[in-house]
C-alpha cells in the first residue's frame, strides 16, 4: 500500500503534520457488480474543521488530507476499453446534504444522465480478466481545491463489459493525514 508520508503538502506554514501508518477502509460491496452498474461507498464525515482559520490556536488537531487507495479485481473482461471509473462526492454539512442528492449508504446507483455533475477521481484500466488493479494514491482534498468538505465518498462504475469478480470484486482504504495548528 503506498504512503502518504511526504505526500501531503499542506500550503500553510504553521503546521506539524502526523500521518497515521494504518490504512481504514471505507465500506462499498463491488461483489458481482454488473457491467454498466454502479455502487455508492459508505460516507467518510468528520466533526473536526479543516480550516486553521476556524480552530482556534494552541496545537488544534485537524485533518489535512485524505490518501485514497482503490483494489478492483475483474471478472470476465470483454471489450474494446474495458474500465472502471471512481466519481468523488461531497458535502460540506457533515453528511446531510450530498452533491446531487446522492446518498452515500454503501448500495447501487443510478448514475444521473449528466455525470458532470459528480467530480471524477479517476480511472483504473482493467485489460484482462480475473486480475487485481491498485490505483495509485489519490488525494481528496485536491479534488475539492485544497480543503476536503466535511464528508466525502465514492461512486465505482464498472465498464469492464463483464462483472467484477464475485467474492472480492474491490475495496477502498483511505490513510488521514491530521496537524497540529499553532
Amino acid at each position: 500500500m503506498p504512503d502518504l508520508q511526504g505526500y501531503i503538502n499542506t500550503g500553510f506554514e504553521n503546521i506539524n503534520a502526523n500521518i497515521p501508518t494504518a490504512f481504514s477502509t471505507l465500506g462499498i460491496s463491488l461483489n458481482s457488480l454488473a457491467n454498466n452498474a454502479c455502487h455508492c461507498s459508505s460516507g467518510y464525515v468528520t466533526s473536526q474543521s479543516y480550516l486553521p482559520a476556524l480552530s482556534p490556536a494552541g496545537n488544534t488537531m485537524a485533518p489535512l488530507d485524505f490518501g485514497v487507495v482503490f483494489k478492483i479485481k475483474t471478472g470476465t473482461v470483454s471489450g474494446g476499453s474495458p474500465l472502471v471509473n471512481i466519481y468523488i462526492v461531497g458535502s460540506n454539512d457533515g453528511g446531510v446534504t450530498w452533491t446531487s442528492g446522492v446518498i452515500l449508504n454503501d448500495s447501487v446507483l443510478t448514475l444521473p444522465p449528466d455525470v458532470a455533475q459528480f467530480w471524477k477521481f479517476g480511472t483504473i484500466y482493467t485489460p484482462n480478466s480475473a486480475q487485481v488493479y491498485e490505483s495509485n494514491m489519490l488525494s481528496v482534498k485536491n479534488i475539492f481545491g485544497g480543503v476536503p468538505p466535511t464528508a466525502w465518498g465514492f461512486i465505482v462504475e464498472n465498464k469492464t463489459g463483464g462483472a467484477l469478480d464475485a467474492t472480492a470484486g474491490g475495496s477502498i482504504s483511505y490513510q488521514m493525514a491530521v496537524g497540529t495548528f499553532f
